[in-house]
């Protein structure tokens, strides 16, 4: 049974460095690709097609279906929640999670490798 609980382990913390997250908000029109394996997290201002990308980053698990992206500095940057209610603010997609923006101000859609957004 030890050795079933470490495999499990070791399988499950592989699978969540390949994850990606992409999260999508409007006014401003941002979309967020985070990396998890990478570390990184590369920002995309839609109108201007202005890019720029953060390094150093950690995906941190903070409770059941609740995950921070923190920086170098332990800041937390996105906050993502798991429960199938979020919203790009415009379109009639539904993320499997709802995040809160990197101001603050705005709420994001966010979708995974492995959760995809779905049409309303």
């Amino acid at each position: 049974m030890k050795y079933l609980l470490i495999a499990l382990t070791l399988f499950t913390a592989n699978a969540a460095k390949a994850e990606v997250f992409t999260c999508y908000q409007t006014e401003p029109f941002i979309s967020e690709v985070y990396n998890v394996e990478k570390g990184t997290l590369k920002i995309t201002e839609e109108v201007m097609k202005e890019t720029k990308t953060l390094r150093n980053l950690k995906l941190v698990i903070k409770g059941e279906g609740r995950f921070e992206i923190r920086n170098a500095a332990n800041k937390t940057i996105r906050v993502m929640i798991l429960n199938n209610q979020g919203s790009d603010g415009m379109s009639d997609r539904i993320y499997p999670y709802s995040g809160t923006s990197i101001n603050g101000t705005n709420s994001a859609g966010c979708e995974s490798s492995e959760l995809k957004a779905t049409n309303e």
